[in-house]
C-alpha cells in the first residue's frame, strides 16, 4: 500500500509556504488522482486545512513537467504545493522549476525526533521536495479475464505465446527498460549496470519490440485499474496501491505480481 513516511509530511511542506498562504488566504495543492490523491487528502490536505484555516484548493494531474514548466516560463503561476514522482521531480528541479526547501524548518515528530532522524533514510536528499511516500511499480491480473496459465513472473508478461492478450503499460521508459532487461535473463542485481550501456538499452528495446502488437500504453496511473477491469488489457501494470485499493474497497477480483517490482518515491 502507498504509505505516508509520516502523517504530517505534506502537511510540513505546506506549513514551509504558510506565509503566502496567509496573504492570499489559500493554497493551491496539485497531487495525482485515484487512491493517491485521496491519500493526501485524508492524511494531509484535510487536517492541515482544519488546523490553519487556510483554504485549499485541491485538483490533480497526471505527472510530468509540462505544465509547471509552461507556469514557470509564462510567469502565470496556479500551484503552490505540488505531489511529484522521484523522475520528474529531478528534472524539475535541475531545470530551476521549483523552488527550494530549507529542511532545517521541517518541524519535529510527534515523539520530538528531529526531522533530519524521523524519515526513512535518503527521503530529504532532494533540495526540492519533501518526501510524503513510497510505492512500487508492480502488475496485476484480473482472476475473471485472465484465462486458464496466470502469470508469476516479469517474464510472463512478455511471453504472449504463454499467455496471451493486451498487456498494459505506463507511456514512460522507467521501470519498461528494466522489466525488458529482467524477462531477458538479466540478474536483477546487474539490471542498471546493462541500462547504462548502449547495448543494454538495445536490448532492452529488442525486448519490448517482441510484445509491441500487444501493448496497450496510457497516461496516467489512474487508467490501470479501469483498464484491467473493463478487459482492455489482461494484465496491467500500475502503482501498487492502485491495485490495493481497488481489491481492498472496490472488491476487483485482481492478483498483484510482485516478481521484479521497483520502488519509487514522491515527494
Amino acid at each position: 500500500m502507498m504509505k505516508p513516511l509520516q502523517p504530517l509530511a505534506l502537511a510540513a511542506a505546506f506549513a514551509l509556504v504558510s506565509s503566502m498562504a496567509l496573504a492570499q488566504d489559500s493554497l493551491t495543492v496539485i497531487a495525482f488522482g485515484g487512491a493517491n490523491g485521496a491519500m493526501h487528502k485524508k492524511h494531509s490536505v484535510d487536517p492541515f486545512e482544519r488546523d490553519s484555516g487556510i483554504k485549499i484548493l485541491f485538483d490533480s494531474y497526471s505527472g510530468g513537467v509540462a505544465e509547471m514548466k509552461a507556469q514557470v516560463e509564462s510567469g502565470n503561476i496556479q500551484w503552490d504545493v505540488i505531489n511529484v514522482e522521484a523522475i520528474d521531480l529531478e528534472r524539475a528541479c535541475s531545470e530551476g522549476l521549483l523552488e527550494s526547501i530549507d529542511h532545517s524548518l521541517l518541524p519535529p515528530g510527534a515523539d520530538g525526533t528531529p526531522a533530519e532522524d524521523d524519515f526513512v533514510q535518503g527521503m530529504l536528499q532532494s533540495d526540492c521536495t519533501v518526501d510524503t511516500d513510497i510505492f512500487s511499480t508492480v502488475y496485476a491480473y484480473n482472476k475473471d479475464t485472465i484465462g486458464k496459465v496466470v502469470p508469476t513472473t516479469i517474464a510472463d508478461l512478455f511471453d504472449s505465446a504463454k499467455i496471451p492478450g493486451k498487456r498494459a503499460l505506463r507511456k514512460r521508459p522507467q521501470i519498461n527498460l528494466e522489466w525488458a532487461l529482467m524477462a531477458d535473463g538479466v540478474p536483477f542485481d546487474q539490471v542498471y549496470k546493462v541500462l547504462a550501456t548502449d547495448e543494454g538499452q538495445k536490448r532492452a528495446f529488442a525486448k519490448l519490440d517482441t510484445i509491441k502488437k500487444d501493448v496497450v500504453w496510457f497516461d496516467s496511473w489512474s487508467q490501470a485499474p479501469q483498464l484491467l477491469n473493463d478487459g482492455g488489457a489482461v494484465m496491467v501494470q500500475s502503482a501498487n496501491g492502485r491495485f490495493y485499493d481497488a481489491i481492498r474497497n472496490d472488491k476487483r477480483p485482481f492478483v498483484i505480481i510482485w516478481d521484479g517490482h521497483l520502488y519509487d518515491t514522491e515527494g
